[in-house]
This record gives structure tokens, sequence and C-alpha cells, in this order.
């Protein structure tokens, strides 16, 4: 949170980055927030707790230009405030003001997700495709603008929604819906496409509200039981869609059966009766009328007329709506499986068992008093490990089935086949120090085991996790489990593992070479530990579709034999050590989507075989040392993501990435070999993020120039001179004096003659100042030219100036943008403030700690506790600092001053120079040839006639110094630092006003 110089609030900041520690926000905004009416900014995104209507009071916030709600909050604009967000969206031009959803399709969505049985679909959606998280509200990157399946409106900053499709999901990302239409989904009245092609579960018939749906064009319901309703303005609708298919023929009725409703009495041990019962209800459509339900048990899944009719009970006519209940008590001798179900018929025709009955119940019937096998072994599991604080154990312990039991599923005899106690944030296991239980080797039957995000469980992978005691495993989740240790060899052993995940632990080690033999695999994924060694034994993973072993220490070479999993899809290996050249075999992988090799050390060139990869949609090795040009034939991909930066890349790019029209981000920053203008063909596409800064690349002039350097998200060089000379751009804040004004344009016309012959590049790409960049102010021009110096006053603790970003030019690598902040209290004379102003202007362009530092040219540097022997080597100056009077002088050179800032000449030898840690009261402070010599070695041009005559303290000038500084200035000025500088109350009646105690510094990172 931020204030004004009132203590009215200006700025709140809850972007939710505490969510996954269990403390973001929740609940709904509430109406008082319109009482802050100075409030210009509101940063809320990721915090998935916030829900409900944005309040009617918000509309108060008059100031308001930045209201950052997305990813992950699921509030919703209500119809009143709509046109409000509309015009704020429309005065940021969609920058800083997030899209929303509209309230009636928020409520919509959540409508449909209770009627078709979310909690159910949503895990299988969640598990079967591993990428996506179904329609959350608990993921700090969810909310409803980014669940799956969904498709928004675009032009506006209120969404609705356009299409849901869970049809084209049907072969390997199915939702499993499971359940009938609310009426809530006629409020979608901007949605064109309804696709449920192949949801097997979804039934009922279409709701009379479809009518209300007037843009929908087309709608799928092949494979469903979506029936069409006895209700005429639905039947006089369905012919105006441009294609409608799958529906059933009319509904059955007036009755239909609730399946959701058909329920059994508990308990169902052997021998003892129990009672099925179902609710028929009168649903108002057709015109036969049902007159008995009859109830039937089958002994599998399958409805047929082998099946064993229990009995029938009469039906009562009911009133429209009306419900009627219906029971029958049954009784079954033998312990098993067996499934139940009920059909209704009319009297002039049998059920239908295709489309008149509920889906069969699967009922166990055990025996009460038998507590062994796997039913002991999981109620060890629970005792051992915290079961009564798991936050998923409903029924364990009890007498049901063991299928009935949270997060378990058996065969039809018992034996247990899934174990699943995994969940965002974990279920709470507390397993101790020895992990988990080993009786749970007991499950030979075992098909899938899942323990992720449970992060107490801790210990070492367990050895008894191998193929002698889980032949059939094939699914095996660890994620996030605190494991610690190495990966036991028996791992290797489950031969028909098909999944394992043993990401974000503390695993050490390398991967054992008994992997080589999971010749099932499919998806291995490691990531985010400690692992050391190199890749050999992934090699015999020949199923592998998805590979992800980024964020360990892996080291060598990466393997040609990868190329041979001709099924991998995914090959994510960033963070690592590994070196070598890209093989060329990983492009044998035609179905390969991903590729991610960034962050390594990888060298050599860019294979050109990368090309031939169609489906390759992903492409990511930055931060490489990658050489030549770039394969023109990437052109020939699908590329969506293409990063390349910071590697040493060179040639132009090829024209060919013009052809990339899904193209959605391009980054080859940092590649100082390359060069040449972009291609228009490539300057052309869609791209939503375009880095090409740091390089000799360059955006030419003219056409569509102006277009390209203003789209959000591009940064790069502008080709040629925006104006002739050495530039420096001032931003000043709206509070700075006018006084203060003309001495920083007045001491920069200054500068810029001494750097007049400098080249340096026009930026473009930055909609606010990096110094200042959560304050609402705007660039005066698109491009930067040459470098932008933005002046505070009034906000910062101490009168300072500094750098904040560099060009990365190599070897011009010089400030593109610096900053200057003046305290109220400092000096109003006119000479003073100009010395001042080209103090702060010298820091801004690079003078100091924040350039030397990282061009290795600062030795012994201060602190505030310690005072080593500082200087910095600068071969140029120091030449004019022997010219000036320095042959003499017996210590390392050029000596700065060593009270922690690292960036001021050292006042005990140079006396009185604009850069010195002292001033002389008289006035005069000279700008020398060792200062502009210092700059030179920073890659600037410089005029030295500009240079005032200077010459070094004699020895005894230099101890009257150190003994009365009495005719000395302490500067009020310090490069990286942010600590104020308190007037020494023990001496007054100073002619400049200045602050005349030394100055104190401490340590900032820019």
């Amino acid at each position: 949170m931020s204030v004004n110089a009132e203590g009215r609030v200006i700025e709140l900041y809850f972007d939710g980055s505490g969510y996954r520690n269990g403390y973001g926000l929740k609940g709904e905004l509430p109406s008082e927030i319109g009482d802050l009416s100075k409030l210009d900014v509101i940063v809320i995104g990721g915090n998935p707790g916030l829900t409900g209507a944005l309040p009617e009071s918000i509309k108060n916030l008059s100031d308001l230009q930045v209201f950052n709600t997305d990813p992950g909050t699921n509030l919703c604009v209500p119809a009143t405030l709509e046109s409000w967000l509309n015009e704020l969206y429309g005065k940021a031009s969609g920058d800083g003001v997030d899209p929303m959803a509209a309230c009636g399709d928020h409520e919509a969505l959540l409508a449909f997700r209770s009627s078709t049985n979310y909690p159910e679909w949503n895990e299988k959606f969640r598990v079967g495709t591993f990428w996506e998280p179904g329609w959350q509200n608990s993921s700090p990157s969810g909310g409803p603008l980014n669940w799956p399946g969904l498709e928004w409106t675009d032009s506006s900053a209120v969404q609705r929604v356009t299409n849901i499709t869970t049809g084209s999901y049907a072969a390997t990302h199915r939702f499993w819906l499971d359940g009938t239409l609310p009426s809530e989904l006629g409020n979608l009245t901007s949605l064109t496409t309804l696709d449920f092609n192949g949801e097997g579960k979804l039934q009922g018939p279409l709701p009379s509200t479809v009518v209300n749906l007037e843009a929908l064009t087309y709608l799928d319901v092949t494979g469903t039981k979506i029936c069409t309703p006895d209700d005429a303005a639905v039947k006089t609708w369905l012919p105006n869609l441009d294609e409608a298919k799958g529906l059933l023929p009319d509904c059955l009725g007036p009755y239909d059966l609730a399946a959701a409703k058909f329920n059994h009495s508990t308990p169902t041990d052997q021998g003892v009766p129990f009672q099925l019962s179902v609710t028929v209800e009168n649903k108002g459509t057709g015109t036969s009328t049902p007159t008995k339900v009859t109830f039937t048990r089958s002994t599998d899944n399958v409805k047929d007329a082998s099946d064993t009719d229990l009995g029938s009970e009469n039906l009562a006519e009911l009133a429209g709506d009306a419900e009627q209940t219906v029971s029958l008590e049954v009784r079954v001798d033998a312990v098993g499986a067996y499934w139940f179900y009920a059909c209704i018929a009319t009297d002039g025709r049998d059920a239908d068992k295709s489309n008149d009955c509920t889906a069969p119940r699967k009922i166990e019937i055990s025996d009460p008093n038998q507590v062994t096998g796997d039913r002991a072994v999981l109620t060890q599991l629970y005792a051992t490990c915290n079961g009564s604080g798991w936050l998923k154990q409903r029924n364990w312990t009890s007498k049901l089935p063991l299928r009935r039991w949270a997060g378990v599923k058996t065969t039809n005899d018992g034996r247990v086949t899934e174990l699943n106690l995994g969940d965002v944030g974990g279920n709470h296991l507390n397993c101790g120090s020895s992990g988990l239980p080993g009786n749970l080797a007991q499950l030979e039957m075992l098909e899938k085991m899942v323990f992720w995000g449970n992060d107490r469980i801790g210990g070492v992978i367990p050895s008894w996790i191998n193929g002698t005691n889980f032949p059939n495993l094939v699914h095996l989740d660890l994620d996030a489990t605190g494991l610690t240790g190495r990966i036991p060899d028996e791992l290797g052993t489950l031969s028909n593992l098909e999944k394992l995940f043993i990401r974000d632990n503390g695993l050490t080690g390398e991967i054992p070479g008994s992997f080589s033999k999971l010749k099932k695999l499919k998806v291995f994924w490691a990531f985010g530990n400690e692992l050391t060694g190199g890749l050999t034994p992934v090699v015999g993973m020949r199923n592998l579709e998805s590979l992800q072993l980024n964020s360990n220490n892996l080291d060598g070479e990466i393997p040609d034999g990868l190329g041979k999993a001709k099924n991998l899809q995914e090959l994510i290996l960033y963070g690592n050590r590994l070196s070598g050249e890209i093989p060329v075999g990983v492009a044998g992988l035609r179905d390969l989507r991903t590729l991610d090799l960034s962050s390594n050390f990888l060298t050599g060139p860019i294979p050109p075989e990368l090309g031939g990869l169609d489906d390759l949609i992903w492409l990511m090795l930055d931060e490489n040392d990658l050489s030549g040009p770039i394969p023109s034939g990437l052109g020939d991909t699908s590329l969506k993501i293409l990063r390349l930066n910071n590697n040493n890349l060179s040639g132009p790019i090829p024209v060919e990435l013009g052809k990339l029209k899904d193209l959605e981000e391009l980054n080859v920053a940092v590649n100082p070999g390359l060069r040449g203008e972009i291609p228009p063909e490539v300057l052309a596409l869609n791209m939503h993020h375009f880095w090409s800064w740091a390089t000799s690349l360059c955006v030419p002039r003219g056409g569509d120039f102006e277009s390209y350097i203003s789209r959000e998200n591009w940064m790069g060089n502008a080709c040629g001179e925006t104006e002739p000379g050495f530039q420096i751009q001032l931003l000043f804040s709206p509070e700075t004096p006018d006084d203060i004004r003309d001495a920083m344009e007045s001491q920069a016309e200054y500068w810029m003659e001494i750097l007049r012959d400098t080249e340096a590049p026009d930026l473009f790409g930055f909609e606010k100042p990096l110094c200042y960049g959560v304050r609402p102010w705007t660039l005066p021009s698109p491009i930067i030219d040459d470098v932008l110096v933005t002046i505070e006053y009034g906000e910062g603790e101490i009168t300072s100036g500094g750098v904040c970003g560099l060009t990365d030019m190599f070897p011009h690598r010089i400030p593109y943008q610096g900053y200057a902040d003046f305290d109220p209290a400092v000096t109003r004379d006119p000479h003073w403030l100009d010395i001042i102003a080209r103090r702060l202007l010298g820091h801004a362009l690079g003078f100091g700690e924040a350039l030397w530092g990282p061009r290795g040219q600062l030795m012994d540097p201060s602190t505030s506790e310690q005072a080593p022997d500082t200087h910095v080597v600068s071969p140029r100056a120091e030449e004019a600092f022997d010219a000036a009077g320095g042959t003499s002088y017996t210590g390392p050179k050029i000596p700065l001053q060593q009270d922690g800032s690292n960036g001021q000449w050292r006042s005990s030898v140079f006396g009185s120079e604009i850069m010195s840690a002292a001033w002389s009261r008289s006035g005069h402070v000279p700008t020398s040839a060792v200062t502009l010599q210092a700059l030179a070695d920073l890659s600037y041009t410089v005029d030295l006639s500009y240079a005032n005559p200077f010459a070094l303290l004699s020895a005894a000038a230099s101890a009257a110094l150190g003994a009365d500084e009495s005719g000395w200035e302490a500067p009020p000025v310090v490069v990286s630092c942010r600590s104020r500088v308190q007037p020494d109350a023990g001496q007054e009646g100073l002619s400049t006003g200045l602050y005349p105690s030394p100055v104190r510094a401490c340590a900032r990172e820019f």
C-alpha cells in the first residue's frame, strides 16, 4: 500500500504472491473501497479466494488508472458496472486494466459446473491432461477467463462466453461431464458454439431457456443422452441453427427418473436387508404416462435382458413439477459386488433400457466382521500418517466397502487398485520420520499410487516400491512430498510403469541406470530436485511422451539416442549444466511439440534439421552459448514461442520466420552478433511479445514504423538516429519545482555537448520508466534517444542519482535509463543546484559502482562497516590522474571514498571535484579530465576540451582537510544508497545550506 503526502491511499498491491502460503485475499470486495477517493492503482490478481460482483461504489474512484484482477480472481462485472469498466479500459487502451467476466455468464458457468458433477469431471480432467487445471477456483493462475474449453469475447473489458467445447477434447482431454444442462445456460446470450460431442453421461432435455441463445449457430450433442423436450418454443428454435447434431428424439414423459436421486440405505452387509429407492419427477413433457418402476440387479454394469428383476412399484399420477419416491427392500446373501438400476415403463410399452433407466449403481456387499488384507493395510496407513487430520478422509476406517473410502478404487472383489491421497496443497499426510509405512507393499494389485502435494511425508523413496511388490503399477506420483536422498534402483524394476512423477523434492544423486529398463514409461517428471550426472539412463525409455528434468544439476552432453523416443512430445531440460552441442537426433522426434533446453551451457549451432519438426510449438534455447545463424527452416514449423535470447548467435533474422503465422513470442535479445534490418514479413506477424534489444538488429524507419515501436511488449532498437548527437531525455515528476527543472535541463545540455559524439542505440518498447515503474507516468516518446533520466522530487530519502537500465550492447554497455532523486531539504541556491544537477547526471550516466562493478573495474569495495583501500581501475582516467599530480600517489589508483558508497573520488586526494566526496564552500567545484576519462573508459566518446583546470590536493591540504573540514561541504549525493542523511546539529550557519555531515552509504542492486 502507498499513500501520498496527505496520507491518502493511492496504491493497493495485493497480487496474491502469498496465496500458496495460505494467506491470499478471500471473499467479496467491500463496498467501502469506494471511499478511497484518491486511489489510482489496484493490483489484486492471483487471489482465487476473491469472489462475487464488483461493488457499485467502485465507480467513485475517479483517479483509478490501473485495475489488475487477472489471472486468478473469481470476481465478475455486474450489468450496472459494465459501461464503467469499458470506459476505464478504453482510457487505458487496455494497459493496466484487466478484462473480467460478466456476472451473468460467470453465474451460468458455475451452475453448469454444479449440474454436471464438477468435482468428478474436474479431477479426471486434471489427471488425464496433466498440463490443464480444470475449472478450479483455487489456483492463483486460474479464474473463469482461463478455464479450458471456453472462448470469450475480446473486444472490451467485459468478457462473455462465445464457445463451450468439451467435445473436441474427447480423444485425450475428456471432461467427463455427468448430469443435465442447467436452465442458467440461457444466460449466455453471446454463445455461438455449444459442443458436448462424446460426453456419454450428459443426459436429460435441452432446457427451455436455450431459446434465449440468439447468437448460437452450432450445437453438437452426439454420443450424449440429451433429448428434445416437448416444448413448442424449443422445437421452433432448433431449425434456426446452422447445424444441430446428435439430439435424441422426444424425451419420454411426462415422468422421468432423477438418476442422481437413485440411492440405497446402509449398511450393505451380507444377509442384511437394505432399501433401493428412486425419485420420479413429472417433467411436464411428452404424452405417454409411465405407470410403474422396476428395480433390477445385474452382475456387471451392462443393462441387458439377462438381468434379474427384483420387483416393481406402481406410480401415482403426479401434477406438474411434482415428485414421487418409490422404494423396494432387497437382501443379498453373498459377499461381492452387484449393480442395481431402476427403469420406468408405460401402459403402452416396456422400458427402453438405453434411455428409460438409471445408470447402474454398484453396491459392495461386505463381511462386517472382517478387517484383513487391503483393509488392514489402509487402516494402518490412516493410523500412522495422521489420518484424522486428512482433508480427504471420507469413510476411512468405516465398515463400508473400500471403494467408498475417499481416494480408493478397487476390483469387484475388493482389492485396492488405486490409492489417490494427493491434492493441491497436500492432504495433510504426516508419517513422521519413518515415512510411508512399509506394509503398503502388500497392495500388490495396485495400479495407481498418488501422494503428490503432501510435503510432510518426507524420508527417502522406499525401496519396497518395486516390480516384485507392484507388478501392475502404471502410475506413481510422489511430487512435492518432501523426499530426500537418492532415487533407489528398485524403481527401475516397475516394468509396467507408464507415469512417474517425483518433481519438487530434495532428491540427489544420479538417475539410476536401471531406469533404462522402463520400456513402457510415457511420462517422467523429476524437475525441481538436485539431481546430478548425465542423461544416459533416459535413452532406454523408447515410449516417452513427456520428459521434464529441468531445474536440477544434470551435466554432460544430451545423448543423441534421445531421438529414438519417437513418441516424445515434450523435452524440457532447462536450468541444468548440460554442455556440448544440440544433437541432430532430436530432429528425429517428429511428434515433438515442446523443446526447452534453456539456461544450460550448450555450444555450437542450432541444428538446421529442427526445421523438419512440423508440429513444434515451443522452442526455448535461450541463455546458452549457441553460435552461428538462426536456421531459416524454423519458418516451416508450427512455432508459437521462439526464445533464442542470451546466446552468441550471428547474422540476420531469416525472412522465412515470417511464415510463422501463429507466432506469439519471439525473443532474440542479447545476441550481439545478430545484425541488420528486421524483415517486414517478421514485423508483420501478430506477436504478443518481441524482444531484440542488445543486438545490432533494428526496426527500419518508414512504413509501419510507428505502429511497430508502439506495440505492447515489443522491445528493440530503431534503425538510424531520432536526433543527431548524444541525447539525454528528462522525465520530471509533476511535483518537481521549476528551479530544479531548469538546473537539470541546463546540465543535461552540458553533458550532451561533452558526449555528443557517443553512439548509442535508440531503444523502444518501454511503457513506463524502469526507475519508477509503479508510478502512472508516461514516457515523453516511445523511443529512448539515447538515455532517459527520471527525476523524482519529494519521494526519495536522500538526494541521489544512479542507473536503472543498461543497454547490454557490447562493448557499449552504457545506461539507457537513470534516475535523480531530490530531497525537499536540498539547497535552492542556483549555483549549487547546477553543481548538484551535474553530479546527479554523472551518476545517471554510469559513474560509480553500477557500471564499475559488473565490468570488473571496482576493487576492494567498502561498506559502512569496513573501509579497505577502495579504488577503480580506469586506464584513461589514471593518465589524467597522473597529469593532475598523481604520479607521487603511492596507493592503488584511482582512490575512491571509503564510506560504502563506492561511487565518489576520495576527498583527501581530490579535494573539491564534481564527483568527489567533498566540495569547497567557496563554490569552486570543477569537472576534471579524470572524471571525463572515467566516462571514456565506460565506452563514452568525450570532448576533453570541457575539462576544467584541476590539480589534486597537496599533502598539506589533504592533512588540513582531515583535521578541519570547516571549509568543505559533503555532497548530498551518493549512488547505490537510500539511507537518509541528516544535517549535523553541531555545524550550523553554513552559507549553502547543504548537509555538512559525512554521507552514509548503503548497498543497492540495479
